[in-house]
């Protein structure tokens, strides 16, 4: 093997390629910097002298999961970008060549320069330079543009300055590595379309993987407010803010910040900014030359500063003080000081609109006022979070189309529910609806239905409410009441849903009811679509005749599970109820007999030999019950009535179904198996969705995943998680991003998980052990001890069939909770 080929698989071992020589010609002298798939070196070619070049070699981390070469083609289309274009603006490629394992290179030139990010300034650039810089890069840009090549991440890091006399810099575009080129000789037109890019400079079409040559004008549009502003027209928290903030239009103008900027000049950089491609300048090189003149054009007078947007928007988000203060109607007296919790869903309007102004309120007030807004997320975070809400006075809700769907909404309002049921109605809950009088998915409905509510529809309602709220903080009393509408999708999937996918466990759960089986179990992790299929046979049920009855105990309080009795009592009234039958539990209850015999004899005699036909009791989160004192009498019972049909199927016994849903290792908390109901009858397990299963959701949901690759990265992100599949594709189709974007966000606390993904780390947080043993499984050990591996997989958090092979649920998961726990 020649010497060079030995030292280059040596500086692969090590990772590092200082002291090699490639292609016998360019010895590698240090490492200039990183990005997400590549290294760059600086070199010397040793065939010219020592001039300096720089080399970019693709990461060996990347090539390991580099199965298909998509990686490698994309580097390759790199070369092949700067290969066509021949302009003194863009960076000249010099040689490309493949180590001997494979691994791409490609070698540039040096520029001895620096980037135009480190001569920005906070205060803005001097026009005359921002024109010279601007007409250049906008010849560079219509350079490629003209080769059918689109660069797709135009930044400031990405522009370099080539001192080539005093006082005179000379743009040199740099890394075309997310480069669109059409006609690729290397790669597929998907994977050329694919959204890429910093998420600043990203134009709306972007994010829907369409780019052109309107992006890369946009995106020099944003630079060129950066250049004269000295700050960026958008600072989104997240991408999906970023898109609608485009949206909406550029609301503080350049000139805002910078009066004596001519008004032709900020014309054209608006005109860049245009949220329609078709709005922008036509030519990179028309809008560099356009935008240049202006910048220099010494008649143009300086405008006035105006006052900016964003102080405007203050005015109308905080009206205290304006004479339109609704506090002031509302009382004249000063309240005493109370605690409260805002809760809403993050980044989603007008729910931050409704959040200022409320927050502005309650303080003017002298209340405490909580919001999740500036915290950090962790562990810590997650503590504080249910801190407060245990210790509020009154939490107020913002109910929304958005924020109705959040996990992490439905679990701070839980915890609020029971705290008051400790603490004798403490925390009080208020609602607001926020242009939102649909059903509300459970839990919430079943915590905030029996509440009456405040409306709140638009701009024109904010005195209304806010002095509502306040009367309502200071006297406290019940809400006008509203009428509540529709349906809305949300908790189990609707039984005429077309996203409702059939797998074949199904099939046995339906044939299961149908033989009027005695036991039916349904055991899956949180959220696999338990509850879903429960619906489904019970629907089965009713069309075959039974009666049904449906018990969820997520639905029963602190109260109806005090004890046995209390238990028993509220299942009866709830057979009671539904079956629409005379006589109630409390008529026949004898305080001598104990509280099984009571409900054995009510179900046997009350409500089985009175019915008709029979019966199919649902019963849905059971899990509640494991870790009552009474859980296994209450199990006992169940499994006695089984027992009771085996012998005699004649018996009041034979015509009653139970069909259990739960989701943690029952044996865990029912010591004696032979009076378990979990190890008899119809036993079913509900599995993750399989790829062809995720491939048909997508076509359900008009295919946001364009093509068998994108479904094969999403299977890999998130596992064939029920939830997060049908979240994931949901949230791509009604935002119509791209999934490239999704992917890359989807771990992030403002991403589309965000509230999901928190709530994990808020369960985890209340659990100092479970933390621990997530930990070490993080680390690639096995999980400490069996219970903790059975509830890490019951909540649906970890998979495996023991402690030993335990894993992430989903690479999702993974990543997250190593962000947050390692």
């Amino acid at each position: 093997m020649p010497s060079d080929n030995i030292n280059e698989i040596n500086a692969r071992r090590r990772g590092r390629y200082e002291g090699t020589t490639l292609d016998g010609r360019y010895l590698i002298e240090r490492e200039l910097g990183r990005g997400g798939i590549g290294v760059v070196y600086l070199a010397r070619d040793q065939q010219l002298m020592g001039k300096p070049v720089v080399i970019k070699i693709l990461l060996e981390q990347m090539l390991e999961t580099d199965d298909d070469g998509w990686l490698k083609r994309k580097f390759r289309q790199e070369i092949e970008a700067l290969a066509r274009i021949d302009h003194p603006g863009v960076v000249g490629v010099l040689h490309a060549g493949e180590m001997a394992d494979g691994t791409p290179y490609l070698v540039m030139q040096y520029i001895e320069g620096r980037s135009l990010r480190s001569v920005m300034k906070p205060e803005g650039m001097n026009l005359q330079r921002a024109a010279h810089l601007i007409r250049q890069i906008g010849q560079a840009l219509a350079s490629a543009h003209q080769r059918g090549i689109y660069h797709r991440d135009l930044k400031p890091e990405n522009i370099m300055l080539q001192a080539l006399s005093e006082g005179e810099d000379f743009v040199k575009l740099i890394d075309f590595g997310v480069a669109t080129v059409k006609d690729s000789q290397v790669a597929t037109n998907k994977e050329t379309t694919a959204v890429a890019g910093t998420v600043s400079y990203m134009a709306p079409e972007q994010f829907l993987g369409r780019p052109s040559a309107a992006s890369d004008i946009y995106a020099l549009g944003v630079i060129a407010y950066e250049l004269v502003a000295g700050r960026r027209p958008f600072n989104p928290e997240t991408p999906f803010q970023l898109l609608e903030m485009q949206r909406e239009g550029v609301r503080v103008k350049p000139s805002d910040l910078r009066p004596s900027l001519p008004s032709a000049a900020d014309a054209l950089i608006l005109q860049a900014l245009s949220f329609e491609q078709g709005e922008r300048p036509q030519s990179a090189k028309d809008f560099g030359e356009g935008l240049a003149h202006a910048l220099i054009n010494e008649f143009e007078t300086a405008r006035p500063k105006m006052p900016s947007v964003a102080s405007s928007r203050q005015t109308i988000l905080h009206p205290v003080g304006t004479g339109r203060n609704p506090a002031q109607a509302a009382t004249t007296s000063t309240p005493k000081q109370l605690r409260v919790v805002l809760l809403y869903k993050r980044n989603a309007q007008p729910d931050e609109h409704l959040l200022q102004l409320l927050e502005a309120e309650f303080k003017a007030q002298g209340y405490d006022v909580f919001i999740d807004r500036h915290l950090s997320i962790g562990v810590e975070w997650a503590k504080q979070i249910e801190e407060r809400v245990r210790a509020a006075d009154v939490i107020v809700p913002l109910l929304s189309a958005s924020s109705v769907g959040s996990e992490m909404m439905a679990y701070e309002i839980q915890v609020a529910s029971e705290a008051a049921q400790l603490q004798n109605g403490k925390p009080r809950i208020l609602p607001v609806r926020v242009n939102y009088e649909d059903p509300l998915p459970e839990p919430l409905g079943n915590i905030l239905n029996p509440l009456q509510y405040a409306l709140w529809t638009d701009a024109e309602d904010d005195e209304r409410l806010a002095g509502e709220l306040l009367k309502s903080l200071q006297t406290p009393g019940e809400l006008e009441a509203k009428a509540l509408q529709t349906e809305p999708p949300g908790g189990a999937v609707p039984l005429d849903s077309k996203f409702y996918l059939v797998r074949p466990t199904d099939d046995q759960f339906l044939n299961a009811i149908k033989r009027h089986d005695s036991i039916v179990l349904v055991k899956g992790a949180r959220q696999m679509g338990k509850t879903s299929l429960l619906a489904r046979g019970l629907q089965l049920a009713r069309q075959e005749g039974a009666h049904v009855v449906i018990t969820d105990f997520q639905k029963f309080n602190a109260s109806n599970l005090e004890n046995i009795e209390t238990l028993f009592m509220a299942l009866g009234e709830f057979i009671a109820d539904q079956l629409d039958l005379d006589v109630y539990p409390d008529e026949v209850w004898k305080p001598r007999r104990a509280p099984s015999i009571n409900f054995e004899r009510y179900i046997r005699r009350e409500v089985l030999e009175k019915l008709s036909a029979p019966l199919v009791w649902g019963l849905d989160e059971v899990d509640r019950l494991f870790t009552c004192p009474y859980a296994s009498e209450v199990f006992g019972l169940f499994r006695t009535w089984h027992n009771e049909r085996a012998v005699d199927p004649s018996a009041p016994w034979g015509r009653l179904t139970l069909a259990i849903v739960y989701a943690t290792e029952a044996h865990l908390f029912i010591t004696d198996q032979n009076q378990s109901p979990f190890n008899v009858g119809t036993r079913l397990e509900l599995k993750d969705f399989s790829q062809d299963q995720v491939a048909e959701l997508n076509r359900r949901h008009d295919s946001p995943l364009k093509d068998s690759i994108e479904v094969e990265r999403f299977f890999k992100l998130l596992g064939g998680h029920p939830y997060l599949v049908r979240r994931g594709l949901h949230e791509m189709f009604t935002n119509n991003i791209a999934f490239a974007m999704f992917e890359a966000i989807a771990d992030s606390d403002e991403g589309p998980f965000g509230d999901h993904l928190r709530r994990i780390l808020v369960l985890l947080a209340r659990d100092p052990l479970l933390s621990d043993a997530v930990r070490d499984i993080l680390r690639g050990q096995p999980c400490p001890n069996n219970e903790s591996f059975y509830r890490l997989r019951s909540a649906g958090v970890m998979a495996g069939d023991s402690a030993q092979d335990v894993r992430p649920r989903c690479h999702l998961y993974e990543t997250y909770l190593k962000r947050h726990l390692l």
